[in-house]
């Protein structure tokens, strides 16, 4: 009996402490905690990604995280104090950001008396998110050796905006290709692992199959200077084919197009010997709508691949 009675002590001693930390509408985030507990820190989520793009007209709730010296941790979104850096851009308020117009801004959540803030980069864009592709597509790498992803947003109105830093990234297996929160894959050991971007904002995602090789002067991957275009415009695009390091001897690519309506490209381009990449000319074409093409680079077996969405003139 005294066993159960010390029980529904502790049970409500616990449900108390959490009380006063939801229920709290004002003071520090200290003040709010249950004696015995020291805050050490605050954190805004989501915090998957180093900056947020949010189109103008939209909102996000963010929410803050405090964490304590006993390692639990607490919603106190509605106890921190929430800033803007520039409201005529992102207005914060109860860690709702809203995106006014196209610009940057910072958003902050704090806890003035206790001394602890966090803030996250938002980034307020002119149109919505329509897709989301990781370049290179699937590349291969020797093991040891890095790569920067990159994480490009096409929009509704047909622009192109950089998401790599406003994306989450994650790897299905961290002991072959391991990949930080700026994109960057390092190529562990021998194997193949999937590493995924996903816009915290929309929840829209790409994934690419990377493969780590011990394989030297094999085909690594393509990319283009371009992701959007617009067709038979005198914009230059080139594309450049990637070796996983250099050979002794010349390597020939060959090289096509999803669609030669839209986008033509030589029909080989060679990799000097001594030298990792070889670079090549993209030719595109009037077309009546949005037209998405894969331009392609084969080696033997391999082949790699890389976009390039080419848009009508309105």
């Amino acid at each position: 009996m005294l066993v159960h009675e010390r029980l529904i002590r502790r049970v409500a001693v616990a449900a108390m402490a959490a009380a006063s930390i939801t229920a709290c509408n004002s003071g520090s985030v200290q003040q709010a905690a249950s004696a015995g507990h020291i805050v050490t820190g605050i954190q805004i989520s989501p915090s998957t990604a180093v900056a947020l793009a949010l189109p103008v007209g939209q909102d996000l709730q963010l929410t803050a995280i405090a964490t304590f010296s006993d390692g639990a941790t607490a919603d106190v979104t509605a106890i921190v104090t929430w800033e803007s850096s520039d409201p005529s851009i992102v207005v914060s308020t109860s860690g709702l950001a809203s995106a006014v117009a196209s610009g940057a801004s910072v958003v902050s959540a704090s806890d003035g008396a206790g001394g602890h803030s966090a803030s996250v980069n938002v980034s307020a864009i002119g149109a919505d998110l329509d897709t989301l592709s990781i370049s290179p597509i699937d590349p291969t790498i020797l093991m040891g050796l890095s790569l920067q992803l990159s994480a490009d947003g096409l929009l509704t109105d047909g622009s192109i905006v950089v998401y790599t830093g406003s994306v989450g990234w994650s790897s299905s297996d961290a002991s072959i290709a391991a990949v930080s929160q700026t994109g960057l894959f390092d190529a562990v050991a021998l194997g193949t692992a999937t590493i995924t971007a996903v816009d915290p904002v929309s929840g829209m995602s790409d994934s690419i199959l990377v493969t780590v090789t011990d394989q030297p002067a094999a085909l690594a991957y393509l990319v283009l200077t371009r992701g959007s275009v617009l067709g038979g415009s005198s914009t230059e695009v080139t594309g450049t084919v990637f070796l996983t390091s250099y050979g002794p001897d010349p390597v020939e690519i060959s090289l096509g197009s999803s669609d030669e309506t839209a986008v033509t490209v030589p029909s080989s381009v060679t990799v000097p010997a001594g030298s990792v990449s070889a670079s090549f000319p993209v030719t595109t074409y009037v077309v009546p709508h949005r037209t998405r093409v894969f331009v392609t680079a084969t080696d033997g077996a391999i082949t790699k691949k890389a976009r390039l969405n080419v848009r009508a003139a309105h």
